[in-house]
């Protein structure tokens, strides 16, 4: 019986024809997962800009670049 379970809760679609729980979660995580990389790639872009900016105001001071990543 247990494998049958098994068997029966893998399935995309229950008896009616609607996404069965399990797909649904899964859809659930898809998204937090997407969302989650989606900030990940904003704070990168955040630490780059920030970077990008330092960089540009030292050239225009005409200082050196030495200890600039150490903040």
């Amino acid at each position: 019986m247990k494998q049958l379970g098994l068997i029966a809760s893998s399935k995309t679609e229950n008896s009616q024809g609607t996404p069965s729980e399990g797909m649904i979660e899964a859809s659930r995580a898809r998204m937090r997962a997407q969302r989650h990389a989606a900030g990940l790639e904003y704070e990168r872009k955040k630490v780059r800009d920030s970077l990008a900016k330092r960089i540009e105001e030292r050239n225009a001071a005409g200082k050196s670049l030495k200890g600039l990543t150490e903040w």
